[in-house]
């Protein structure tokens, strides 16, 4: 599982084609080919994500318009089973691959992430390492 937390630069795209394109390696073979990363994107719905190969796109969690910081409290609330009053788009699709994950992976840039949407990504990889 890889999580694209908000804007990645341009330049970490090609990056993120060719780790969609790779087999993970922590699976076992799946000979039906159905074995390939899952890749997320965390932000409003406007948020870009990098094309990934084969026509495949990133699966959003977003909670609408609202900014990274909100949907990131958002999806760490829902994660530990609270109530909200808006979910994350997608949340169920992202907490199997999660569960299933041996090592999931989250992307994130620090000079377009503001602090408080950092902190709230530390304490969702936190709570998911419990």
């Amino acid at each position: 599982v890889v999580v694209i937390v908000g804007e990645l630069p341009k330049i970490h795209h090609q990056f993120v084609g060719e780790l969609a394109e790779t087999v993970p390696d922590l699976s076992a073979p799946d000979p039906s080919g159905r074995n390939q990363r899952e890749i997320f994107v965390v932000g409003s719905n406007e948020t870009t994500a990098p094309r990934l190969s084969n026509g495949r796109t990133a699966t959003l969690l977003s909670c609408g318009e609202a900014g990274l910081g909100a949907t990131l409290a958002t999806l760490r609330a829902q994660w530990r089973g609270r109530h909200t009053s808006q979910p994350v788009s997608n949340f169920d699709d992202f907490a199997k691959a999660v569960e299933a994950a041996h090592f999931p992976v989250f992307l994130f840039s620090g000079d377009t992430t503001e602090g408080l949407a950092l902190e709230m990504l530390q304490g969702l990889i936190a709570d998911l390492n419990r």
